[in-house]
């Protein structure tokens, strides 16, 4: 079955229009779960419960992308099935992304 991840991307309108202009975008990125657009700021994608090395080529391709642009561009969150497993590329927070640890029960979720 193989360790799993759940990955968000952000990436900002300006750095979008570049990258169109340049190359396009990775491909990959129509792949993805979830995809939502605020015209005002950025582009969002969300990939659930994927398989995310960075050795497979698309997802290498991808970090590579991300790589070029400045950390105010963009935002990358990908969270994997461990305890404490998170990376966080870019500047996440400029997005209004984090991570959330809490602790779930049967009588409740607690943080």
């Amino acid at each position: 079955m193989g360790y799993r991840s759940t990955v968000l991307i952000a990436i900002n309108k300006e750095a979008i229009a570049k990258a169109i202009v340049d190359k396009g975008l990775p491909g990959i990125l129509n792949e993805a779960d979830e995809h939502y657009t605020d015209p005002e700021t950025a582009q969002y994608w969300v990939f659930m419960d994927r398989k995310w090395y960075d050795t497979y080529e698309d997802i290498s391709r991808l970090l590579s992308f991300l790589g070029k642009l400045s950390d105010d561009d963009y935002g990358y969150i990908r969270s994997g099935e461990e305890n404490g497993d998170v990376e966080s590329l870019g500047n996440p927070w400029n997005y209004d992304m984090s991570t959330v640890t809490y602790i779930s029960s049967p009588i409740g979720d607690f943080s």
